[in-house]
C-alpha cells in the first residue's frame, strides 16, 4: 500500500468557470462530476483558487494490483464498512485508489491493513 501523507480536498468550481484542466491532469486529480474533483491540498496553494468551493479533507491510499481488481475491492470495501468508514474509490491502471475522510484516517488504515490486500498485489 502506498499511503499519502498529504491531505486531499474535494473542490468544486462554479458552474461556467474555467477549470484548469492542465493543472488537474498534472496533479492526478480525480473527477467526481463535471465541476468537482479530489485534488491534493498543495495544488490549491498559489493556484488561483478564488471562487472554488472546498469541501472536506481526505487522505489517499493506493493499492497496486494486477487485474482484476474486483476481489481486492470487495475485501477493502467490506473491511471499511465493518468499521464504519466511508470511502471514494477509483480503479486505475496502477490498481485501486481509496480516499477516506481525514477524521477516519486511523480506522481506515487499520481496516485496510487487516484486509490483507497484499494477497492481491502483483508478484515482484
Amino acid at each position: 500500500m502506498e499511503v499519502s501523507s498529504e491531505p486531499w480536498l474535494e473542490v468544486q468550481w462554479p458552474e461556467g468557470a474555467a477549470i484548469p484542466w492542465k493543472l488537474l491532469n498534472g496533479a492526478e486529480a480525480h473527477p467526481l462530476d463535471r465541476t468537482t474533483f479530489l485534488v491534493p491540498q498543495s495544488l490549491l496553494q498559489g493556484a488561483g483558487s478564488a471562487g472554488v468551493l472546498q469541501k472536506g479533507s481526505w487522505r489517499r491510499v493506493v493499492v497496486a494490483l494486477a487485474a482484476p481488481h474486483t476481489p481486492a475491492l470487495a475485501a477493502a470495501s467490506l473491511a471499511l464498512a465493518e468499521v464504519g468508514v466511508e470511502a471514494r474509490v477509483f480503479s486505475t491502471t496502477r490498481g485501486l485508489v481509496f480516499f477516506v475522510p481525514q477524521g477516519q484516517w486511523g480506522r481506515a488504515l487499520a481496516a485496510l491493513r487487516q484486509a490483507r490486500l497484499d494477497q492481491f498485489q502483483p508478484a515482484s
